[in-house]
């Protein structure tokens, strides 16, 4: 959004398509941050919060490293947002609240000068409560919410897909539908630019 209309010419970038991406930072940092949404709060956000600390006690001690806070300042964490308060600093952030709001991007996608897909799932426990812009007002966005697949889900088959096969070393030996739909827009996008390019077709397919 930020790159406009030049993000073609300077960047050579002509669509994208992205799993799982927050719309509204400032609604959905609550599921880490408040026992209201129990699953992301107590399975994600304390094993999370625990890591975070214990990394940043390290550089916080470690003079070799420069850091806009003390041992003492993490130790006083309690939550994911204490911690990104903290966090925001290093990066120009005033505070998480600031990073919520400059990182979020549903009052953005207007601006968005090539084609996007979205995929996210309806039971997201990290997205509750996220916005959900029109089409109407980002006309460069599709929108796929399924019904099922978590946070970066829907990595396995489903529904009428054979079974997923697992080689001895325990790696999948086939794709997911996931990264293979992804993929599939990515590809139609390619196809498009060159055909645009070419004469042969639209850009905007």
């Amino acid at each position: 959004a930020q790159a406009g209309n030049s993000i073609t010419t300077t960047y050579n970038v002509h669509g994208a398509a992205v799993n799982s991406c927050p719309m509204d930072v400032t609604r959905t940092s609550d599921n880490l941050n408040g026992p209201e949404n129990f699953f992301s709060f107590n399975v994600y956000g304390r094993d999370l919060k625990r890591k975070l600390v214990d990394k940043m006690k390290g550089q916080a001690s470690n003079p070799g490293i420069d850091v806009p806070f003390r041992a003492e300042d993490v130790e006083r964490c309690e939550t994911i947002r204490d911690v990104e308060n903290l966090l925001s600093l290093i990066y120009g952030f005033e505070d998480a609240y600031d990073y919520y709001e400059r990182s979020s991007v549903a009052d953005k996608l207007d601006k968005v000068a090539v084609p996007l897909y979205v995929v996210s799932s309806d039971d997201d426990p990290f997205f509750v409560g996220d916005a959900r812009p029109s089409t109407s007002f980002a006309k460069t966005t599709k929108f796929l919410y399924t019904e099922r697949g978590g946070h970066c889900g829907n990595i396995l088959h489903a529904g009428d897909a054979p079974d997923v096969r697992v080689g001895d070393d325990g790696r999948l030996l086939q794709s997911s539908w996931m990264p293979d739909e992804l993929a599939r827009f990515v590809d139609h996008v390619a196809g498009a630019v060159s055909s645009a390019e070419s004469g042969l077709g639209n850009y905007w397919v």
